[in-house]
C-alpha cells in the first residue's frame, strides 16, 4: 500500500487512470483512511484530492487505572481530522467503546492509551493535484 500524508482530506477524484481499465474502484484500491490517502492492487493514474492546508499534531492519552482520562489539544489546532497512530496498552483502544473524541480532546478509559494524529486547519481551502 503507498501512502501520502496529508492533514485534512476528502474527495478524492480520478482525472484519469492510467492503470488497467477497471483497476482502480474508489474506496477499494484508492481513497483515505483517516488523514492518509492510499492506492493499492496496482491502481494507478491522477487523483485530484481536495484538502486544507494545515499541520498534525501527535497526542499521547491513557487511562490510568481504567479511568476516564481526557487529553486537550493546543488551543490554536482548529480540529478537522483524528485518527488512532498506534495503540500502546495491552488493553484495546476502539472508538466508542475505550475512546472518544470531540474538537476539543480525546476521552479514553478501560485502561486504553494510544498515540493520536490530530490534523489541524491553519489557513483557507485549496485544491490541487
Amino acid at each position: 500500500m503507498t501512502k501520502l500524508c496529508i492533514d485534512t482530506v476528502s474527495d478524492p477524484q480520478m482525472k484519469s487512470e492510467s492503470s488497467p481499465s477497471g483497476t482502480c474502484k474508489a474506496g477499494v484500491t484508492y481513497g483515505f483512511l483517516g488523514p492518509e490517502a492510499y492506492v493499492d492492487l496496482g491502481c494507478s493514474g491522477e487523483f485530484e484530492i481536495c484538502y486544507v492546508e494545515g499541520r498534525t499534531e501527535t497526542v499521547t492519552c491513557a487511562s490510568e487505572d481504567g479511568d476516564l482520562t481526557t487529553c486537550d489539544f493546543d488551543g490554536s489546532c482548529d480540529v478537522r481530522s483524528i485518527a488512532l497512530l498506534e495503540t500502546v496498552s495491552n488493553e484495546p483502544c476502539i472508538e466508542g467503546f475505550s475512546f472518544s473524541t470531540t474538537s476539543s480532546g480525546i476521552t479514553v478509559t478501560k485502561s486504553c492509551e494510544a498515540t493520536f494524529t490530530v490534523g489541524c486547519r491553519v489557513c483557507g481551502a485549496y485544491k490541487k493535484k
